[in-house]
Parts: structure tokens; C-alpha cells; sequence
């Protein structure tokens, strides 16, 4: 969106006396409260994991042998990255566009650690199987090693607790991103060392943010830098859209540029033969393919920015179609933990895995994808109204349930 002026009034007194009033005009950088592509982002995670996930439990072998099968897995693998790339850009937006909220212990900064926490709780209730703390307390090492470990809802509430905590601290945006990149550099360039690294001595609740040998599919090594990449881009796409005239431009170009480099030095870099890293898990551990995997998002990301500028130049931005994708792709969380509830159950009640394990041939698959998106798409609308529309009731009700599930995992 292009700069906006403002227009000043300035009474200057001529030598005749007389008034002459000069009018100076101001920059001031506007930037909308939505932005489309980003929701378009986030929705694409949405399609993807709900797709990914319930395909990969329910299809038969007749599915999982078929040749395509394997392109498939290649592509679920990007979800990850695009749900924590966008979720990082979603904190990187709203915090660099309220940074003084920030700076300072207010309801802001409280709300957020409020929300990081949920996060967490969240993550480890969804890998309990019962829940009660004499369940827990009494659990065996293997399995206590399971409930510890670190996925995406763990690695979320974390590294964005840690991001929000850096802005008390720098107050200032530039120390915070400079720290925000090196941090970033770090948690890639590590990974080769860490990831399958055997830390015994360690608690293995600290150890599983460390590595992936403790059963944890998203140790923050590299798994973070994901998020802090986000965050980033954040402070790019802000600039650019605050200052730079909407166009191709704006992000499409740049974005585009940015991709291809990326994608340049993750595929031409481990062709030279240049690999000071240890043995490791190219796949998930790898610097050169986390930048490949980073660059395919923000290729994808400058996709939606076109498709972004295309639905504003025949005005359809705002139609109901295009505000449903935006408000499903503002509750991603919320239908990541719905699905996996509906997927692997909760405590007591079966899920789909229980009852279609690979079990599907593919037109019963596909259906059943169908009408678990439909299911979520329902629950994200419902969940995004419900809180926009009757904020003091979503808040109370959150709160009571918060509070239930507490006193129920303390007493049983």
C-alpha cells in the first residue's frame, strides 16, 4: 500500500504584514490491518497438514506404494516450514507494528506469555494419552520421553516466548533484529551437531528442545530458525509495503529475488564439495537445506503476493470468499491442535487413526480429507466469530475451561 499524506497547515507572517498560510506535506506509512497474503499463507499450512496428516495415517498400502506416493511426502514436508515461517511472520507483523506495546509489562506482553504458555500446556496434553499427575508421575522413562517430547506447539510458545522477551530487553528495533538473525544463524549452523546428539545426564524434559535423539520431531535446532526467519521477513515486508507503491515492486520482485538466492545457495552450495559439518540428517539437519526449504517458502509467499495484487485490481480482495481464507488462516493454531484431536483422539475418546488406520484405498481417503477440512474450516469461522463478535464470553469460557482442565490434571 503506498505512503499516505497528510497535509499540515503552516500560517507564515509576509513583511506587509499580511498571513500567507503554506501547506507542507508529510510521509506517514499506512499499512493495512490484514494482510492477504499472509492469511493466503497460513492457509495453504492449513490445507496442507490437515491433507498431510490424515492421508498419512488412514491410506492403505496400495496408496503408500504407488509411485506418487513418494512426491507427496516430498511436498507434505514443507508444511512445517510454512506453519512456523508464517507463524513467525504473524508475531514479526504485529509486534514491529506495535513495538512500543512491547517494550514494556503491560496486557500486551502478559496476553502473549499468557498465550505461549497455553501453547505449551497444550503440547504436552496432547502426547499425555491420560490426564492426571499421578499418571505422569508414575509414567516409565520411555514413556515420560514421549510426553516430553518437542513438536510444533512446544517450539512455538518457546521461541516466540524467547522472541517477545528479547524486545523487553533491546527496546529497540535494531539490536532486537540483529540479535533475532544471529540467533537464527546459530540454531541452523548447530543443528548438524545437535540434532541426533545423545545428552544423557541431562533432564530429558530440557534435552528434547536440543535434540531430535529424545524422540522430539521439532528440536529447536534448526527447527527455530523457521520462526526467527519469519519474524525477519516481517520487517522486510513492512518496509516495503509501508514505503514502496503497490505493485510488482513492492514484494513480488524482491521477494522473488530473495527466494531464488536462497534456493540457490541451499542447492549449488553442497555441490562444491564445501561441508564443514559432522555426519548427519541432511533431510531435517542440514543449513544448505534449511535455506533451499526457507527459499521455496518465500517463493510461495511472493506467489500470494501476486495473487494478492491481482484480487485488489478486480476488487475482489474483500468478497466472502477470499474474508473466509483470511479468517481460517487467523486460527491456524487452533485447527492444528483440532485436528490432531480429531486424527489421534483425546483422552478416552478414538480418533481416526483408531479406526482407519492405513485402512483407505484412495477415493475413501480423499473423502474423508474432504470432510475433516470442511470440519475444521467450520471450527476456524466458528472460533474467529466467536471471539471477534463476543470477546468478554470467548475470554470467560476460555479461562473456565483452562481452569477445569488444571484442577482435573492436579486431582486424578
Amino acid at each position: 500500500m503506498p505512503p499516505m499524506s497528510s497535509a499540515h497547515v503552516i500560517p507564515r507572517r509576509l513583511p506587509s504584514g499580511e498571513a500567507e498560510v503554506v501547506v507542507r506535506e508529510e510521509v506517514v506509512p499506512v499499512v493495512r490491518a490484514r494482510w492477504l497474503a499472509l492469511d493466503l499463507l497460513r492457509f495453504a499450512a492449513v490445507v496442507l497438514m490437515v491433507q498431510g496428516h490424515v492421508f498419512y495415517e488412514v491410506v492403505d498400502a496400495s496408496v503408500r506404494n504407488a509411485s506418487w506416493y513418494g512426491w507427496h511426502g516430498y511436498i507434505h514436508g514443507f508444511t512445517a516450514p510454512i506453519f512456523l515461517f508464517s507463524s513467525g511472520m504473524a508475531f514479526g507483523v504485529t509486534t514491529l507494528g506495535k513495538w512500543k506495546d512491547h517494550t514494556h509489562f503491560g496486557r500486551p506482553v502478559f496476553k502473549r506469555f499468557e498465550r505461549y504458555a497455553i501453547l505449551l500446556a497444550l503440547g504436552y496434553m496432547l502426547q499425555m494419552g491420560e490426564l492426571g499427575l499421578q499418571y505422569l508421575l508414575a509414567l516409565p522413562p520411555e514413556r515420560y520421553q514421549r510426553v516430553t517430547a518437542v513438536n510444533a506447539l512446544q517450539l512455538i510458545g518457546v521461541t516466540l516466548a524467547v522472541a517477545e522477551g528479547l524486545v523487553l530487553l533491546s527496546r529497540r528495533q535494531r539490536p532486537y533484529l540483529i540479535t533475532l538473525a544471529v540467533l537464527m544463524l546459530v540454531v541452523v549452523f548447530v543443528a548438524p551437531w545437535t540434532y541426533a546428539m545423545s545428552l544423557e545426564g541431562w533432564p530429558v524434559s530440557i534435552a528434547a528442545y536440543v535434540t531430535a535423539a529424545t524422540r522430539s520431531l521439532f528440536p529447536i535446532f534448526p527447527w527455530a530458525g523457521f520462526l526467527l526467519a519469519g519474524v525477519l521477513t516481517a520487517r522486510f515486508v513492512r518496509y516495503r509495503r509501508s514505503y514502496v507503491a503497490s505493485g510488482l515492486r513492492q514484494l513480488v520482485v524482491p521477494l522473488t529475488v530473495i527466494a531464488a538466492l536462497l534456493i540457490g545457495v541451499g542447492k549449488l552450495v553442497p555441490l562444491t564439495g564445501f561441508d564443514p559439518f559432522p555426519e548427519h540428517n541432511f533431510w531435517k539437519a542440514s543449513p544448505w537445506f534449511f535455506f533451499f526449504r526457507v527459499g521455496v517458502v518465500i517463493a510461495l509467499l511472493a506467489v500470494l503476493c501476486a495473487i494478492d495484487l491481482l484480487l485488489a485490481k478486480v476488487r475482489a480482495a474483500d468478497g466472502r470468499g477470499v474474508r473466509l481464507l483470511q479468517k481460517i488462516g487467523a486460527e491456524t493454531l487452533v485447527i492444528y491442535v483440532a485436528h490432531l484431536l480429531v486424527i489421534y483422539g483425546v483422552v478416552g475418546l478414538p480418533g481416526l487413526k483408531d479406526r482407519f488406520h492405513h485402512a483407505l484405498s484412495l477415493g475413501p481417503a480423499v473423502a474423508l480429507v474432504l470432510a475433516v477440512f470442511i470440519a475444521m474450516v467450520a471450527l476456524g469461522w466458528l472460533w474467529y466469530e466467536t471471539k471477534r463478535r463476543h470477546p468478554v464470553f470467548f475470554d470467560r469460557s476460555r479461562y473456565l475451561v483452562t481452569a477445569a482442565l488444571i484442577v482435573l490434571f492436579l486431582v486424578r
